[in-house]
């Protein structure tokens, strides 16, 4: 088994989500690094808005949480998360990445996506 099967495991990665990349940077001077895990949807995916939709993908944006630190070296996951657009050219981000987080409990998902200060699977734009 390798790195990227280990963290699919681990982080409960489902289709179309995949693991691109995972990166540790340690500096010379330092003990301790940080490890940047990468997360992208596969080409063509589809994602499923509040009330059934299933859209394609509009464009996206990559965003970046810190983790709980993997033995004391930060740890950050970073997603190319979707917009989509539904059948009203209404513009929908795909904010709850179930896939990536959902072995976290709801408390780390309010923390992680409080730009609203309430937890939301979509936002719109």
């Amino acid at each position: 088994m390798n790195s990227k099967e280990i963290f699919s495991l681990a982080l409960n990665i489902e289709k179309p989500w995949y693991i691109k990349d995972i990166i540790l940077e340690k500096p010379d001077s330092k003990i301790f690094g940080r490890l940047t895990i990468q997360i992208d949807f596969e080409r063509g995916a589809k994602f499923t808005i509040e009330g059934g939709e299933v859209c394609s993908v509009y464009d996206t944006k990559i965003m970046r949480w810190q983790h709980l630190n993997f033995f004391e070296n930060e740890c950050y996951i970073e997603a190319r998360v979707p917009r989509v657009k539904d059948k009203n050219n209404k513009i929908h981000r795909i904010l709850k990445v179930r896939s990536v987080y959902a072995a976290l409990s709801v408390c780390i998902l309010q923390f992680l996506f409080t730009k609203p200060q309430e937890f939301i699977y979509f936002a719109q734009y």
